[in-house]
């Protein structure tokens, strides 16, 4: 598998978070982050609060909401709310594994301007994959809370501290896109802008390599890299999501629905949207009432 520049495997990176008793905060001034191996419930409803907060669920997909708006979060994936955005789930959840930061506004503020001469942090709210340099602070933040060496409690203040800067430089928001972009990195937005454009069309992975502007191969690797994702898996998660959306609607049919998100025919799209979402489209739109 492959290494990051300290040589760490990401597989292991979530082994170790599964180290953890069953459910485990970890706090720190300012900051909380809890990582929970037993099944959390969450109730339906909507709530906001003054901190920042990321979250991810770690064994499945999670059907959620955002300023009333259907979304979808992804496994192992963290997705940022910020301070009074109202966000939850759209009906009564159970997830076997999660993760999640509360972070005081203040402190993130201060973080920020302390590392990138700008206090005012604001996410975009997509979602971003766990990278090799986050699971390894996350890693060696268990370890110092199992074993409590001596100044274990600073330690456990500076990994988080590089945590959270870590996580402002891979996700989208005010002060990242302020920063120079990688040509490979850059390929990659636009081959996701003509993704999230053209999602209702058969798409080709050589379609994609040529809006990235990078060959097929490294397309794919880079692509899997800043994602987390294959093309074709992170496009079936767009449509679904984007299906989730669209079943709101109690006038479209579910036929069309499958067809304007890009599926071939109404039963691949049930397959589908089972798969991911552990129930069909006609129970998610009962759900919903």
């Amino acid at each position: 598998m492959a290494k990051d520049s300290f040589g760490y495997n990401a597989e292991l990176g979530f082994d170790c978070l599964e180290m953890t008793p069953e459910a485990t905060l970890y706090s720190v001034p300012g900051v909380a982050i809890l990582i929970a191996n037993i099944p959390i419930e969450f109730p339906s409803g909507q709530h906001s609060h003054a901190e920042y907060e990321f979250v991810a669920p770690l064994s499945q997909d999670m059907a959620a909401s955002l300023e009333g708006q259907s979304i979808i979060l992804h496994k192992r994936y963290l997705r940022a709310f910020n301070p009074w955005q109202k966000h939850g789930v759209m009906r009564p959840a159970k997830v076997g594994k999660f993760f999640g930061i509360m972070c005081e506004a203040t402190f993130l503020q201060q973080l920020a301007a302390a590392a990138f001469g700008q206090a005012e942090v604001v996410f975009s709210n997509s979602e971003f994959a766990f990278n090799n340099r986050m699971l390894l602070l996350l890693s060696l933040l268990v370890e110092e809370g199992i074993a409590k060496p001596d100044g274990y409690e600073a330690m456990q203040q500076y990994l988080v501290n590089m945590l959270l800067l870590e996580i402002i430089r891979c996700s989208e928001n005010n002060i990242s896109s302020s920063v120079a972009i990688s040509g490979e990195r850059a390929g990659i937005n636009r081959a996701l802008a003509f993704i999230e454009s053209h999602f209702m069309q058969a798409l080709s992975v050589e379609t994609l390599a040529a809006a990235a502007g990078l060959s097929l191969s490294h397309f794919i690797r880079a692509f899997k890299l800043h994602t987390g994702k294959t093309p074709h898996a992170y496009l079936t998660n767009l449509r679904i999501e984007k299906a989730t959306e669209k079943l709101q609607d109690k006038k479209l049919r579910i036929t069309d629905i499958a067809l304007a998100c890009g599926f071939s025919n109404p039963g691949h799209f049930t397959t589908v949207f089972k798969r991911i979402m552990g129930i069909t489209p006609s129970e998610y739109r009962k759900a919903l009432l």
